[in-house]
């Protein structure tokens, strides 16, 4: 990996990155240590452990198998386009394009739809409408940035399939009265593991209780009752998943690597008894530079991905190095914090998939 860094230019946005990452993993540490002091119980938060070491796991010194995506591809089907505020009514289960469900709520309404889930996660499109424009304190000013605005929810499917409770919703305001965004559920305790969970399509009953500001500010919250029964078809046609199994001699390292059309996540292997909380994922792109945040889930948005480099640090180191980072006089942006990682890293591993953008190095050498 260092030959290939070693010639990479400083992307202009690679402090911003990774400000963003930083202050991200800040405001998530605020929320727990909050949520800690109020007594919220272990379920409402997002991120789980996940525990036990992996059949297969290759430990330091083995040689490692090339690492390949699979790519799971379903039956096409079609259903009939409908607009619901309950339960569709019988028929065949919908793929994901083919509902959308609404709530309102004291002037809010709330849509969910292109709802769908891919063995990991639960994605759903969602969009916050309110009759009246949003405080500026909400977030409204930031009309085109990408954006979080967390939310209150609790939620369960009808199977014996477990999620953790989503507290966020990142997109962008369209205008001052419309939010629309994404809400990702991943897999809770357990079943977070390498392999997933396979599922047939369920329903999800999901309740919001309340919108806030990215800071989670009570003086922006809006209060009602959004509550929806969505059903939630089992669909794997843009879902890659990339097998690892490797760890360090502490037990510490990557199952595997999950790539939608959207983002990259990885799955991780623990040691028993250790949080996820404790431990931070870190991915770059082709190029060297971090991929963009979001909570355990990293977009790919006009990213060269056709090598993504993957860390997995202790929380502390990291906090610790992207801050000596912001401070230092640096000369060699990608190349000196591709070399902290390498340093300070449990665990690291690139792997390879499709990719429709060409890196930095290769723009500037005509595609070569």
């Amino acid at each position: 990996m260092s030959r290939q860094t070693e010639k990479i230019p400083i992307p202009g946005r690679l402090d911003e990155v990774i400000d963003e990452s930083l202050d991200i993993l800040k405001k998530e540490k605020r929320k727990q240590r909050v949520r800690m002091f109020a007594g919220i119980a272990a379920g409402m938060i997002i991120c789980a452990g996940c525990f036990g070491a992996a059949e297969g796991i290759f430990l330091p010194g083995a040689d490692k198998p090339e690492r390949t995506a699979q790519r799971i591809l379903p039956e096409d089907s079609e259903a009939d386009v409908k607009l619901a505020k309950e339960d569709p009514a019988g028929g065949k289960r919908p793929r994901r394009e083919n509902f959308l469900y609404m709530q309102e709520s004291g002037g809010i309404t709330v849509t969910a739809a292109n709802v769908y889930y891919n063995g990991y996660t639960l994605y759903m499109t969602v969009t916050v409408r309110s009759e009246e424009p949003f405080a500026d304190s909400f977030g409204a000013e930031t009309t085109g940035d990408m954006c979080r605005i967390g939310m209150e929810s609790e939620g369960a499917a009808d199977q014996s399939i477990e999620f953790a409770l989503p507290d966020y919703i990142e997109g962008s305001f369209l205008d001052d009265r419309t939010f629309l965004g994404t809400v990702r559920a991943p897999l809770a305790g357990d079943e977070s593991s390498a392999g997933g969970k396979a599922a047939d399509d369920f329903y999800y009953d999901w309740s919001i209780r309340s919108f806030c500001g990215e800071d989670g500010g009570d003086e922006t919250k809006y209060v009602g009752d959004w509550d929806f029964h969505v059903a939630v078809p089992a669909d794997m046609r843009d879902t890659e998943v990339t097998e690892i199994n490797g760890a360090d001699a502490s037990g510490e390292g990557i199952a595997c690597v999950v790539k939608t059309a959207e983002d990259i996540s990885a799955r991780l292997i623990l040691p028993e008894g250790t949080s996820e909380n404790a431990y931070v994922t870190v991915m770059c792109d082709a190029s060297g530079a971090p991929l963009n945040r979001s909570g355990d889930y990293f977009r790919t948005e006009n990213r060269d991905i056709s090598t993504v480099y993957v860390f997995l640090c202790g929380r502390e180191d990291y906090e610790k190095i992207a801050e000596e980072y912001q401070a230092a006089d640096r000369k060699n942006g990608v190349q000196e914090w591709i070399q902290s990682l390498r340093e300070y890293a449990l665990y690291s591993e690139k792997v390879h998939f499709e990719s429709e953008y060409l890196s930095v190095v290769q723009a500037a050498w005509g595609g070569r």
